[in-house]
């Protein structure tokens, strides 16, 4: 049978065709898991300390702490 799969978290999700286009299943642990807001992530105090040692202006910092931020979160 032809389906297609897509990863979800830790589930993966098969879809099979079906006559109003494609049908899929989902548990309600695999919705809980979806919905799970994810932990934040912050900088530690080396990494502050790092940021704040390479730049120049206040400016620069919030630039560099968005970008690490950013990098932590996706």
């Amino acid at each position: 049978m032809i389906f297609k799969e897509v990863r979800v978290g830790k589930f993966i999700l098969r879809f099979y065709p079906s006559d109003n286009g494609w049908m899929c299943g989902i548990t309600n642990e695999m919705m809980d898991e979806i919905q799970k807001p994810k932990e934040w992530i912050e900088l530690t105090d080396k990494e502050r300390q790092e940021i704040h040692g390479s730049t120049k202006s206040p400016y620069d910092d919030l630039l560099l702490v968005e970008a690490k931020l950013k990098e932590l979160n996706t």
